[in-house]
């Protein structure tokens, strides 16, 4: 989506736009819009939200720094991952046999899980694999709420799916991705790019001429190989496969915290 109506607005406007975000490279690739100047720590998606470099981009939440190892991975506890992915299996169960929707007990809630942070919350059928993947990019929401936002999402709003169906329940698979904030990444030309990457590390963000797209940091299992990887996400909004070797291109940077259901839970709610 331009921004170039955003521009014509008061500077301060910021231009909310949805998209839908793709753990992987198939079906109808969606772009992630165009970028102005760069993602802010903002607000939420039916995807994400991309500002203009105003001065009212710039004074939303306060957004503490996260406990991480060094490979940029935050440390959660079984209980809170616990926690995370009960929620988004009974956001999802409730949702799709229309019942209320959850909420966590107070008392269940840890700073960390209270913290405004942006997560995708992926469906993964066992015989056929994505079956949704919704998510925000910067964060917005409370992460217990925003884990119930997105599962919501996933089963309905993905564009290149129809809605979960109750006999599907039993077939899915919950991931819930918490991610850092992107950070810029700065290179010098398409080989010092490469050298900078760290496959299965860090997820991308890729703005060029044409728009732009992002890959969670799992999509490296799939895609290896860095120039594959990069050229995967250029057609993901329908650039050219080695547009990423053009000069004035953007990359953004994030790590994740992937939490996996380990068996399949009664579909019940």
């Amino acid at each position: 989506m331009s921004l170039r109506g955003a521009e014509a607005t008061k500077q301060s406007q910021v231009l909310k736009t949805r998209v839908s975000l793709g753990c992987y490279w198939q079906k109808n690739k969606m772009s992630f819009g165009k970028f102005r100047d760069y993602i802010i720590l903002g607000m939420l998606i039916g995807g994400i939200i991309l500002c203009t470099s105003s001065p009212a981009c710039s004074r939303e939440k306060k957004i503490s720094p996260p406990a991480s190892t060094p490979g940029g991975q935050e440390t959660f506890t079984p209980a809170e991952q616990d926690l995370l992915l009960q929620l988004a299996r009974e956001t999802l169960v409730n949702h799709v046999t229309r019942n209320p929707l959850p909420e966590a007990k107070a008392e269940q809630l840890t700073p960390h899980l209270k913290e405004i942070r942006a997560c995708f919350v992926t469906l993964n059928r066992v015989d056929t694999g994505l079956r949704g993947c919704m998510g925000y990019i910067v964060p917005e929401l409370p992460l217990h709420r925003c884990v119930i936002d997105r599962a919501v999402a996933a089963a309905s709003q993905d564009p290149r799916f129809s809605p979960v169906r109750p006999e599907e329940l039993d077939q899915i698979e919950l991931e819930v991705s918490v991610l850092s904030v992107p950070q810029r990444l700065a290179f010098d030309g398409a080989q010092d790019l490469l050298k900078k990457l760290r496959p299965g590390v860090d997820g991308m963000v890729l703005k060029t001429r044409y728009g732009g797209s992002t890959f969670l940091p799992q999509v490296w299992e799939q895609l290896p190989v860095p120039e594959e990887f990069l050229g995967h996400l250029c057609r993901k909004h329908g650039a050219p496969a080695e547009c990423w070797r053009e000069d004035g291109i953007e990359v953004l940077t994030y790590q994740a915290s992937v939490f996996k259901e380990k068996t399949l839970p009664p579909a019940k709610p």
